[in-house]
């Protein structure tokens, strides 16, 4: 299977000049795919063809650096920091704007477990038993999994011999609606927005050894030599920002009521013209012409 998708990224190469096709990496996170969806319909618009490649996170990022993928707009920070930093620094990656502030992704709890006494990090090992030495985790290769597999590994902590149960996210989930409906204790994953929030009655642990980092922002990357190419693009991602409810409704669309991802940008965007028109100012169509009344065409609706 990785040699099948090594063999994608090696197809999906642009050639040199300005973009006539965008190539979106995107892990399968609710707020990743319909973000996405928002972002390729906007530039699909302005009269550029786009693709969609789901991808796991290493290789959408390895992608981005190679120039296979062009974009990938769900940088989480401060976690995602040790997989995306090489590529900066490296140059052949470019962040292209904060497009979300305000995030937290770290450790959570049921608030029953974190009212018994467990609210930090910290406080976990000496409740080993009770959670049966198991931390939960979404996919393989998540910079999630990876802090906490660092934390076991290197006993912060003290987690030696805990064990992380990678899955996914719904796969997550589920046991995390298992366990609260029984009672159960259980320590995972959590982050906002996301509708887990508001579902689950959860707390989030403190972390005093900060393996998480603070409260983050999400970020655009793309591939340095495409946005070179291609500025009237360039400037696009970099206006590209959303608010907190406009990432929380996505995934509560998307990830909890099961609609389709498509349906669920086109009938933001729809809505939500004025904003949309906002990050295309200074931007054309990929002919030339100005952006705002083909961005009208498309998304006519009753908006903001």
């Amino acid at each position: 299977m990785k040699r099948a998708v090594l063999g994608l990224l090696a197809a999906l190469s642009w050639t040199s000049g300005a973009a006539q096709e965008v190539a979106f990496g995107y892990v399968e996170w609710p707020e990743a795919v319909v973000k996405t969806h928002v972002v390729a319909s906007v530039v699909e618009a302005l009269g550029y063809e786009t693709t969609m490649h789901s991808l796991s996170l290493p290789l959408v990022f390895r992608g981005v650096a190679t120039g296979d993928l062009d974009v990938f707009v769900e940088v989480w920070l401060p976690s995602m920091e040790s997989m995306i930093t090489p590529y900066l620094e490296e140059g052949t990656v470019t962040m292209s704007a904060r497009n979300l502030e305000g995030t937290l992704y770290r450790s959570a709890v049921p608030t029953y477990v974190y009212e018994a006494g467990v609210t930090s990090l910290a406080d976990l090992a000496a409740h080993a038993g009770a959670f049966g030495r198991r931390y939960y985790g979404i996919e393989p290769g998540n910079d999630g999994n990876e802090i906490m597999r660092r934390a076991i590994e290197t006993d912060t902590y003290g987690l030696s011999g805990w064990q992380l149960v990678e899955s996914s996210e719904q796969g997550m989930l589920q046991m995390v609606e298992r366990a609260t409906s029984r009672g159960d204790w259980i320590v995972f994953s959590g982050w906002r927005p996301h509708w887990m929030n508001n579902a689950f009655d959860i707390a989030y642990l403190d972390d005093p050894e900060d393996i998480w980092g603070g409260e983050g922002f999400v970020a655009t990357v793309a591939n340095t030599r495409f946005l070179e190419e291609n500025p009237n693009l360039a400037r696009l991602l970099a206006q590209f920002r959303i608010s907190l409810e406009d990432q929380g409704a996505w995934i509560d669309g998307y990830g909890r009521q099961n609609r389709d991802p498509a349906e669920v940008a086109r009938t933001w965007l729809e809505a939500n013209l004025q904003t949309v028109t906002r990050w295309a100012e200074g931007v054309t169509t990929a002919a030339g012409e100005p952006a705002a009344a083909a961005l009208e065409a498309a998304f006519a609706g009753e908006g903001d």
